[in-house]
């Protein structure tokens, strides 16, 4: 993920703007003995939750399976750290690219040459088209790609995988063996190369953040789609997901790139689905890959990223990005909340 603008864009450690870190706790005065029995009848029942479990806990009906997302992350993290250029995010693109062609979908690999800091680096964006009843185009993307670290394991559960895990079961929800069209033409975009290539030191890298060394994807497919007239004239949505999983889900409200209408369209979702308490009670500047889209002209574009990971957002960044720190439930909110918003878009893009 990327930077605040509250940094002025040269940093990333204030990531956001008038906001406070939420968190859930137990009171200090619930009897030892209580938590005891709490902590026994946890350990006895440690499965992962089943989508039924999860309808109950956020009370509305699933429309994605949550563990689904979740199994994703988990397979894209035991890869390892997935730096642009290592064998470990190839494992990660080819996976990718197996699950798109298992659920009915024929993924494109579009292969560039990012002239980076580092010197130049070959990168790889995967694409998949889901024809829908409009021809206009909801662009639904994450980046996959991890933060260079040098001296830490860094696995982006939350910032690298966490996105991948949502697209794929959305890709799944949209496979032709179920016989449901979008209401708009999707295109489910996996971008490389969205972290500074520089290879940082952990205990440096929240500070590691350069413009100039990042985004190399999303600006990759812009000036695809930019070539072809008629391609990105049928381009009207924008949707990224970026640091979805954090078992303490606020998404926050983007304003720099993000457009209101846009903003409006996830809000309500998220009000019929009743997870207003997940969406936008803060609000941040972030430069993140949605915004080439929007300096391109694209008319709608939102980034749903939760930009609180961790107590002071300690996780991101840092080696304490791992798989526990998310859940199948919150994938499962963005996700549910994306689709439904579709109708909304459409809509406004027949």
């Amino acid at each position: 993920m990327r930077a605040s603008v509250a940094d002025g864009i040269a940093g990333r450690e204030n990531a956001r703007v008038n906001a406070q870190p939420m968190r859930r706790f137990w009171k200090s005065w619930i009897p030892a003995a209580i938590l005891g029995l709490i902590s026994i009848q946890a350990s006895c029942n440690k499965t992962a939750a089943s989508p039924e479990a999860i309808e109950q806990k956020t009370g509305s009906a699933p429309i994605l399976d949550g563990m689904r997302c979740f199994e994703h992350v988990k397979t894209v993290v035991e890869f390892g750290p997935r730096p642009s250029g290592s064998n470990e995010l190839k494992k990660t693109r080819e996976y990718i690219i197996s699950k798109l062609k298992e659920y009915g979908h024929a993924p494109e690999e579009d292969r560039f040459s990012a002239k980076t800091h580092r010197g130049p680096i070959e990168m790889i964006n995967v694409r998949a088209e889901i024809e829908g009843d409009s021809k206009n185009v909801c662009l639904l993307m994450t980046h996959f790609d991890t933060k260079r670290v040098f001296n830490a394991k860094f696995l982006g559960a939350n910032d690298g995988g966490s996105g991948v895990g949502v697209l794929l079961e959305i890709a799944r929800y949209y496979s032709p063996e179920f016989k449901r069209k979008p209401p708009m033409s999707l295109r489910i975009l996996f971008v490389d190369g969205e972290e500074t290539q520089n290879n940082a030191n952990i205990n440096e890298a929240q500070h590691d953040w350069n413009i100039d060394d990042a985004l190399w994807g999303s600006r990759h497919e812009v000036d695809r789609v930019r070539k072809n007239p008629k391609d990105f004239e049928r381009l009207k949505v924008v949707i990224l997901l970026d640091m979805i999983g954090d078992k303490n889900l606020n998404i926050e409200e983007e304003t720099m790139f993000s457009t209101p209408r846009t903003i409006g369209w996830i809000r309500e979702s998220a009000k019929e689905l009743d997870f207003s308490k997940n969406f936008f009670s803060i609000s941040s500047e972030t430069v993140d890959d949605h915004k080439p889209f929007r300096e391109a002209g694209v008319p709608d574009v939102v980034d749903l990223i939760d930009f609180d990971y961790g107590p002071n957002n300690q996780y991101w960044h840092t080696a304490a990005d791992t798989i526990d720190k998310i859940s199948p439930q919150s994938l499962r909110i963005v996700g549910d909340v994306v689709i439904r918003a579709l109708p909304l878009a459409a809509k406004q893009w027949p």
